[in-house]
Order: structure tokens, then C-alpha cells, then sequence
């Protein structure tokens, strides 16, 4: 490359120097214009989101279900438990036993065994992995109860969820790796391909490290971009990870972006890192959690987009119908993405994650013959 162009500068008249920025510049410019069309799809009241399913087996009455949710220091785990007590149970007459897994594998595992030796009728894990529970599956299994995960994967050797909630974008893994390519679509929209970006990046789970991997394939196709990687571990949740934040901002004062990942880190040190470095980098999130939200109307946070756990939770107890009722899940919850920012999207309510226009709960319990 130097040589060609230094030839270039000396007066050669074979023109490859010219037609090789010609090439940089109009692939610099595709890459932008995808990005923005990615952007533009997510920008609308409903972003990706399409109805859910509209046709399958009526819901029983009576059922006893557990949920199992990550942990309630979470305000997906929150949210999840509001939803199935104050909606879903009351729709379908369900008993519904929530399980606050606090974050911890072992609490996770109690969960599902409890529920076992209870006799459940079936089972509702949140981002539970198959192999951190997998002898509570097994007995799940033995015992015909069917567990639907929400967004967990389940073991390669042998699956044990009855099923894992879908989305628009795919198998769980696919999933991963499109979130990723959105956020960093959203960054070279934003800045017109020319992003200068830290990136805290979190690679412990197989979901998190395919979506780091396309995070960072997508970035590296805007050739005015620049991104300095920073891992992180959920074990640096608070003070190590404003730190971790606040150094590496320190470190490259020209950092105009924050790729946080996901919303949990934002509040548990990333936005304060950002405000302890001095900086107004504008930090991408993914969730669009309440705490987010109004950490985005103060102005520290400049994109998020909602995966609304409400929705997860209609998809997880129609799986369940059906599973009740000796079918298959269905292959579409019609669950995408909504891109929020300041000016697109913003909730007035600040309470709940945002949710897209569609009716999805009326839709759900019109399937079901309840509500």
C-alpha cells in the first residue's frame, strides 16, 4: 500500500493510487449506507417486532407453573416476575411460583429442583444455561415437566429444554451475533462512519462471545473507525468496572463512543466511569432497562434498543400451552428489536422497558381463548 501510493505522489500515470482511495472511499461509504438501513428498520414504533402467533391450542386452566427467573437485582428479572403474576397467571389461571435465582447458579439449580419435588406442571428459566443446571433438567426430564428457557442455551451434548424462546433474528446464537452487529451498525450510523470508540467488551458466555465477535467483525469494516478493546467479567460489576471505564477513556482522549454491551454494566460502573474520566462519549447500551432510560433523559446514555422482557415472558407461557397440549413451540414469537435514543422511541414512562406498538398480550391471550 505505501509503495503504491508514494509511486502515486511521484507523478505515475498509471492511476492505481487514485483508483485505490476511490475503492477505500466507496466501500467506507456502502458500509454507512447499510448500517443506516439497518438503523432506519429499528427506528420506526414497532422496529423489528411482528405479531406473535395467532393460531395454536387453547390454554388449560389450573396449571402449576414455576419461573425461575437470573436474579432480581436485574430489572429484567423484575420485570419478568411483574408480568407473570400480574398478567400471565391471572390470563391463563395459572398458580405461578416465582423463583428470584439471584444471580447464582446454585440458587438457579435449587430452583428447578424444588419445583420438580413440588410436582410442577412446568418450568420457566431466564437466561439460564443448560450446563449450569443440567441435573435439574435431568430430573425435569424424568419427571415429564417441560422447561421453556428464555434466551438460555441448551447443552450441546443433549438438548433438555423442551424449547428456548425465539426471536426475530433467529436460533438464540444468531441472535447474539445480530445484537452485536446492530449496536456497532448504530455507531457508524451515528457518526457518519468516523466513530473513535472504547469498547467494554464481555466474552465469559458463549452468547456474549459471539456477540463481542460480531460486535467487532462489523466495526472493523468501517475503515474510519477506530475501537480500543477493553474486556470486563461480571465480577467487575461496580468499582472495577468504573475503573476499567474511566482508564481506558483516560487513556484515548479522543473516544467520542462507549460500547457498554449490555445495560446491567452501564449502571454498574460504565456511565460513572464515563463521568469520573470527565468525558461526554456517548455510551450504547442494549435493553433500554429504566435505570438506562433515565441515565439516557440526563443525557449520559445515547442509544439502547428494547428486548422487553415482557414479551419473552408470553412467548415462554405459549410454549407452554402448547406443551400442555402435546405440540410443538412455535418457531416465531414474532420478538425483535426497537431502537430508543432521546429523540426516538422515548418512553414517557420511565418506569418499564419501552415496548413496540403491537398488541402483543391481547394478541397471546386471543390465541390462548383467555382473557
Amino acid at each position: 500500500m505505501s509503495g503504491a501510493v508514494g509511486v502515486s505522489a511521484c507523478g505515475s500515470d498509471d492511476g492505481g493510487g487514485s483508483t485505490e482511495a476511490a475503492t477505500a472511499t466507496t466501500a467506507g461509504s456502502s458500509v454507512v449506507a447499510a448500517a443506516r438501513k439497518t438503523v432506519e428498520a429499528l427506528s420506526g414504533p414497532d422496529g423489528t417486532y411482528t405479531s406473535p402467533p395467532t393460531s395454536g391450542p387453547k390454554a388449560t386452566p389450573g396449571k402449576n407453573v414455576w419461573v425461575i427467573g437470573f436474579g432480581n437485582l436485574s430489572p429484567a428479572s423484575v420485570a419478568l416476575e411483574k408480568e407473570w403474576k400480574g398478567s400471565l397467571a391471572p390470563a391463563l389461571d395459572w398458580n405461578v411460583k416465582y423463583v428470584d435465582g439471584k444471580s447464582d447458579p446454585n440458587a438457579w439449580l435449587e430452583g428447578i429442583r424444588n419445583a420438580v419435588n413440588a410436582h410442577a406442571d412446568g418450568i420457566v428459566t431466564q437466561f439460564v444455561d443448560c450446563a449450569s443446571v443440567k441435573s435439574g433438567l435431568l430430573a425435569a426430564k424424568k419427571a415429564r415437566i417441560p422447561v421453556i428457557s428464555i434466551n438460555g442455551a441448551d447443552c450441546d451434548d443433549t438438548p433438555l429444554f423442551t424449547a428456548v424462546t425465539t426471536s426475530n433474528y433467529g436460533s438464540l446464537d444468531e441472535a447474539n451475533a445480530a445484537y452485536g452487529k446492530i449496536q456497532a451498525d448504530w455507531v457508524i450510523a451515528d457518526s457518519d462512519g468516523k466513530a473513535d470508540v472504547v469498547a467494554m467488551e464481555n466474552v465469559e458466555t458463549s452468547g456474549t462471545k459471539l456477540w463481542t465477535k460480531a460486535w467487532q467483525d462489523a466495526m472493523a469494516k468501517c475503515e474510519g473507525c477506530s475501537t480500543d478493546s477493553v474486556t470486563w467479567s461480571f465480577a467487575d460489576l461496580g468499582p472495577k468496572l468504573q475503573q476499567k471505564t474511566q482508564q481506558a477513556l483516560l487513556k484515548n482522549p479522543k473516544a467520542d463512543y462507549v460500547f457498554a454491551q449490555v445495560d446491567d454494566a452501564i449502571t454498574a460502573g460504565i456511565a460513572s466511569g464515563v463521568q469520573a474520566a470527565g468525558r461526554k462519549a456517548k455510551i450504547v447500551g442494549f435493553d433500554c432497562d429504566p435505570n438506562v432510560l433515565k441515565l439516557m433523559k440526563a443525557g449520559k446514555v445515547a442509544a439502547c434498543f428494547t428486548a422487553t422482557p415482557t414479551w419473552p415472558a408470553y412467548s415462554a407461557a405459549d410454549g407452554l400451552v402448547r406443551a400442555f397440549a402435546g405440540e410443538q413451540p412455535a418457531k416465531d414469537s414474532g420478538r425483535g428489536l426497537m431502537l430508543v435514543t432521546p429523540d426516538v422511541n422515548f418512553p414517557s414512562d420511565l418506569s418499564k422497558y419501552p415496548e413496540p406498538a403491537i398488541d402483543f398480550r391481547k394478541i397471546y391471550q386471543a390465541t390462548w381463548g383467555v382473557g
